[in-house]
């Protein structure tokens, strides 16, 4: 796969699994990310810009592992337990 498709299944699994399960993904398999640290903040027309010059204050993920996210995240759909 190139880096063009890569880049497409990223942003297909971004809309298909969510900001959620992403969230959730990074905090249970944070080995799967790529992150960095940035200074980030919110500016009066409500956009969320990083600010290069400024110490970090916090961590944002800049790539995933997609195939192994995928596998991992439908693992633990398999074994839910729908009956509790």
């Amino acid at each position: 796969m190139n880096s063009i498709q890569k880049n497409r299944v990223k942003d297909q699994i971004f809309k298909y699994w969510g900001i959620f399960c992403t969230a959730i993904g990074l905090v249970l398999w944070p080995d799967l990310f790529e992150t960095r640290d940035v200074y980030m903040y919110v500016d009066d027309g409500a956009q969320t810009l990083i600010d290069e010059s400024r110490d970090p204050n916090c961590k944002i993920a800049t790539d995933i592992d997609v195939d192994e996210f995928s596998r991992r995240l439908m693992d633990l759909y398999m074994k839910q337990d729908y009956k509790r």
